[in-house]
């Protein structure tokens, strides 16, 4: 059984990375094909249609069980970071000052635990990570 605490480093490396990597809305190709990356190598059935749309990642696991929907945006902002962390963003005029990056993080790793034993947990859950924020989403 995976240990929430055995995430942390992981998840910390995730923030890190989104945080590094920011991208503005509608333009998230490379962090969708991080997360995609991620749900796959969870185990989750993945839909991504391309650059603008959202990344839905699908955990099937016992019937009767609760349906579970985890959410997060992966757009960043305009904007400069000053920082001087070693992770601040590569990117001149975008970053995540808005907490997405670790949002990203944070649904990855309860995506994680889920599917660990998802018999034990629920029917289904989804990703679902939105291309912006406040936006229907696009799959």
């Amino acid at each position: 059984m995976l240990k929430s605490l055995e995430l942390y480093p992981h998840l910390v490396e995730l923030r890190r990375w989104f945080h590094e990597h920011p991208e503005l809305a509608f333009e998230e190709v490379k962090t969708a094909e991080f997360i995609v990356a991620e749900l796959e190598r969870l185990g989750l059935n993945v839909h991504y249609a391309g650059k603008g749309h959202s990344v839905l990642g699908e955990l099937v696991a016992a019937p009767g069980k609760p349906f579970v929907a985890l959410r997060a945006e992966m757009d960043a902002l305009p904007g400069e970071e000053a920082t001087h962390a070693p992770y601040a963003s590569k990117h001149p005029g975008r970053m995540h000052a808005c907490g997405h990056g670790a949002h990203m993080a944070m649904v990855l790793g309860a995506a994680s635990l889920l599917a660990a034993e998802p018999a034990k947990q629920f029917t289904a859950e989804r990703q679902l990570s939105d291309c912006a924020e406040g936006t229907p989403n696009i799959y």
